[in-house]
Parts: C-alpha cells; sequence; structure tokens
C-alpha cells in the first residue's frame, strides 16, 4: 500500500522519481521501531510525538533523489 501510494504520488508529480520500493520498506522498518518504542515504553504517546518522521524519511528519500539528478 504504501508503495502503491508512492507510485501514484510520482505519477502525478507530487514526488520526484525514486525508488518506492526501498522507501516504502524503509517506511514500514520506521513504524516498526516506533510500535516498537511505544510497547516498550508502555506509552502510545511516542507514536504521536514520532509519526512526523515517516514524512521526513519521503522527504529524505525525495532531497535525495533530486541530488542524484542535479549532481
Amino acid at each position: 500500500m504504501i508503495e502503491r501510494s508512492l507510485r501514484e504520488a510520482m505519477a502525478s508529480g507530487a514526488l520526484p522519481a525514486l525508488d518506492p520500493v526501498t522507501t516504502a520498506q524503509t517506511v514500514v522498518a520506521y513504524f516498526e521501531g516506533v510500535m516498537m518504542l511505544a510497547k516498550t515504553q508502555q506509552t502510545p504517546e511516542v507514536l504521536t510525538q514520532l509519526a512526523h518522521g515517516a514524512v521526513a524519511l519521503v522527504e529524505a528519500a525525495a532531497g535525495a533523489s533530486l541530488s542524484a539528478e542535479h549532481g
């Protein structure tokens, strides 16, 4: 689902060309880590505090893609 959303965003021009498979795997791994932290700390607030990180990961992948295209 994440990979498909990334592909759709690239097709619409909302995101530059990037590796949708690796980016999707990175986002899933990030959320798995966040879930583990929430469980070990026994607090759901971790989810709220770190939810923005997935967006930052996609933005970083998009920025790296743009840098590679122009560098």
